[in-house]
């Protein structure tokens, strides 16, 4: 059963806000999947790293610049969520690099080896980023996410022709799916400042949920994020 934190964060925008997916769908479809409960399950011992990763840093973070962010937050963040990524790769078009994502994730360890193996230079949409399920982009904590930076992730995805985007300051997580118009700003985000600091366990598993390795590698049949995204 939902508690009164999470929906308070539907109804005031707080916690969570955006139209990729409807709000109430979140609220009542998503918890009867199959895989939810699972997922809520390992929710509980994320949230505790990821509260320990924020108190360890919210004193200094505001002087942060974005590289010391990544090592200190980003990256120890994706870790908690069992990402396996590479960083800052080149998006190669015959007009020259068209830009480089923070991140680029990977279903494991042996695909993201054989990807840096082959990778080409001469094509953005060879068997690197094929071997790809999201991207990331990640700003200064600093810094509000704006229409820029929607339409710098939606370019990479368009590009690259990987399907799930993600773009963060650290405070803020936005998800995005490139089967969207180019020039829609539609994207589900995340306050996950606000989720630490009012200790809401209750929304953070839908956090973890969609945004976490298990939601967008494939299990029995496709991801999590795809099953979701369909019935929206």
């Amino acid at each position: 059963m939902q508690d009164d934190s999470f929906q308070r964060g539907l109804e005031v925008g707080k916690e969570i806000s955006g139209d990729l997916f409807s709000l109430s769908y979140i609220k009542n479809k998503i918890e009867k999947n199959k895989r939810f409960d699972e997922m809520a399950q390992n929710a509980q011992d994320t949230f505790e790293k990821f509260k320990s990763i924020y108190e360890d840093g919210k004193g200094i973070v505001e002087a942060m610049d974005e590289s010391s962010l990544e090592e200190e937050f980003i990256k120890p963040f994706l870790d908690a969520l069992d990402h396996i990524y590479d960083v800052q790769v080149p998006i190669y078009s015959p007009k020259g690099i068209e830009g480089k994502p923070d991140y680029v994730f990977f279903p494991n360890r042996k695909t993201k080896n054989e990807a840096k193996k082959i990778r080409k230079k001469k094509s953005t949409n060879d068997s690197y980023f094929k071997r790809s399920y999201a991207l990331l982009d990640a700003k200064n904590w600093r810094k509000d996410l704006d229409i820029d930076d929607t339409l710098q992730i939606k370019k990479y995805l368009k590009i690259t022709e990987v399907r799930w985007g993600v773009l963060t300051n650290g405070r803020q997580w936005r998800l995005y799916c490139r089967d969207t118009d180019y020039s829609s700003v539609k994207f589900l985000e995340f306050n996950l400042k606000n989720i630490l600091e009012h200790n809401d366990k209750e929304t953070f598993k839908y956090f973890y949920a969609l945004f976490s390795y298990d939601s967008f590698v494939e299990s029995e049949e496709r991801n999590f994020l795809d099953i979701i995204y369909e019935k929206r």
